[in-house]
């Protein structure tokens, strides 16, 4: 990895040493304490984040190394009962050789996404609520167009619009037309 966003850092590095020691460290101290810090990209805007108080040190994986339990030990990542991989539908738990992290990251930056696989629910699902930032532009849209005739509605939780009142108004919520259901052969009576 490099450039202006990269973060470069090795496992043994000093600024990881200090900062898992000490997470209120400043960042542009303990960066500059790494004798690596010449060969290490951090964009300024990523100092702010990297020292605010409180919670995990930054909001994102800056890098894999034996401090990561340390900062992501309860992240709701750990917690998750299904989490389904994005390349051939199988459950992410079951990668215990490779890791969850490593699947995830193996999934965004290498393998192309099957959307038919990734999205083949149990025909007893009825709703899937999509949390991303992509609002109505984004992958949930994607994903009820492949659910599309399933009977699953899929609810996109971010942003604005009429489908977000379904999650907190339980007379608002709408189920889709399964079309196995409506298009099925039917006796039909003629004269």
């Amino acid at each position: 990895m490099g450039g202006d966003g990269a973060l470069e850092q090795s496992s043994s590095s000093s600024c990881a040493n200090s900062l898992s020691s000490d997470p209120g460290a400043s960042p542009s101290t303990s960066l500059l304490s790494d004798p690596q810090h010449d060969q290490q990209y951090v964009a300024p805007p990523l100092l702010p984040l990297l020292s605010s108080p409180g919670g995990k040190p930054v909001p994102f994986i800056p890098v894999l190394d034996e401090h990561f339990q340390t900062w992501f030990k309860k992240d709701s990542l750990w917690q998750l009962k299904t989490f389904r991989d994005t390349f051939d539908g199988s459950d992410l738990r079951a990668h215990k050789e490779e890791g969850v992290l490593r699947s995830i990251l193996r999934q965004i930056f290498h393998r192309p996404v099957h959307r038919i696989k990734a999205t083949d629910v149990d025909p007893a699902v009825t709703h899937c609520v999509d949390f991303g930032t992509g609002g109505l532009s984004g992958i949930g849209g994607l994903t009820a167009y492949n659910l599309q005739g399933r009977g699953v509605r899929v609810i996109i939780a971010s942003g604005m619009h009429r489908e977000t009142a379904e999650l907190y108004d339980l007379h608002k919520v709408q189920s889709e037309e399964r079309w196995s259901d409506a298009f099925r052969p039917r006796l039909v009576k003629t004269e």
